[in-house]
């Protein structure tokens, strides 16, 4: 991740911390090509057009949650495996334990 400055509305720059990891668009294009589809092929076997995956791996589109399961579908994979990394804050500990519940609040005496 690395930090970006950006101007805030009041003429301030603040910083924005953002992701480097790779995009939905980038993983999409290495899934594809690890299945050894074309975009064409893939489009076929998905349901989704082609010009709409080109424009998922170009990262000049987003896709909607009914496109992704979809496109895994397609791949033969989990939408999960279309996860492009953590978001900023998060930490990438898969394997940790959950975390624990809030202890409960004891009802006043009364």
């Amino acid at each position: 991740m690395r930090a970006c400055g950006q101007l805030s509305p009041s003429g301030r720059v603040g910083t924005v911390l953002v992701a480097t990891g790779p995009t939905f668009g980038e993983r999409l294009k290495e899934l594809r090509e690890a299945a050894a589809l074309s975009q064409y092929a893939l489009a076929k076997k998905s349901g989704v057009s082609k010009q709409a995956i080109s424009l998922l791996e170009k990262g000049e589109s987003e896709p909607a949650w009914v496109t992704v399961r979809k496109l895994a579908r397609a791949l033969g994979i989990s939408v999960s495996d279309f996860d492009v990394g953590n978001l900023p804050g998060e930490a990438d500990n898969d394997d940790a334990d959950p975390p624990k519940p809030a202890p409960k609040k004891k009802p006043p005496k009364k």
